[in-house]
């Protein structure tokens, strides 16, 4: 980010005799730079992906698609070793947050939100739900740290997704209950959480609250 910065403002020999003046020009043209590198960097990340997701799987153990009609998504993985599954963490975070950080930059600049680029989103999410059978065979406690990554899917869920994030991350949480007792705080901290990470609008994070809200009432129901 501070290339994108320099490629902008350019670089002085000395702090104190830089001077940058903001003007709508200059911010829009930081903000067109830094949404290139973000894209750049998305792609180069999408494009080793399946590579690193084979080599992975050839070290550790394979992580095998079945049907299961008893899951929301209708499809889930089925993992042998879960060093595989840990391996992947990081590969699957930089692709939800690097597309959530670019529709917060593109909202704050008045620009209409990529459509690709939201789907494609989207999908690495339900790619990342496929492991929530799984993850609920294993020891909650030792999952703690990936409690931010399903944080950060929660913009690409329905309100009948949301409830099963959700229900991941209670278990996750374990019993603990660092973020809640009951399922509504769970939910209202896991957003909470979610917003700092990528500091998205108030409006994304009441939208979410009530997409939570209308998701509890229908299993209530």
């Amino acid at each position: 980010m501070q290339r994108v910065v320099r490629n902008i403002v350019g670089e002085q020999s000395k702090l104190g005799e830089l001077t940058v003046k903001y003007t709508p020009l200059s911010c829009n043209e930081m903000a067109k730079a830094m949404k290139e590198e973000l894209y750049e960097c998305l792609f180069s990340i999408e494009a080793s992906f399946p590579e690193y997701w084979t080599v992975r799987q050839e070290e550790y153990g394979k992580i095998t698609e079945i049907a299961d009609h008893d899951f929301f998504l209708g499809k889930r993985y089925h993992v042998e070793n879960n060093l595989t599954f840990h391996c992947l963490t990081d590969a699957f975070l930089f692709q939800m947050l690097v597309p959530r950080m670019t529709a917060v930059l593109l909202r704050t600049y008045n620009e209409p939100l990529d459509i690709g680029l939201e789907s494609r989103y989207r999908q690495i999410c339900v790619q990342y739900w496929m492991f929530i059978p799984f993850l609920k065979t294993e020891d909650p406690v030792k999952l703690n740290t990936i409690l931010v990554l399903f944080g950060l899917t929660l913009e690409a869920a329905t309100s009948e997704e949301l409830s099963h994030v959700i229900d991941i991350i209670q278990y996750i949480d374990g019993i603990r209950h660092e973020m809640g007792q009951t399922k509504e705080q769970v939910a209202k901290e896991a957003i909470s959480r979610a917003k700092n990470i990528i500091n998205f609008e108030d409006e994304i994070e009441e939208e979410l609250l009530q997409k939570c809200s209308a998701a509890f009432q229908e299993t209530h129901n």
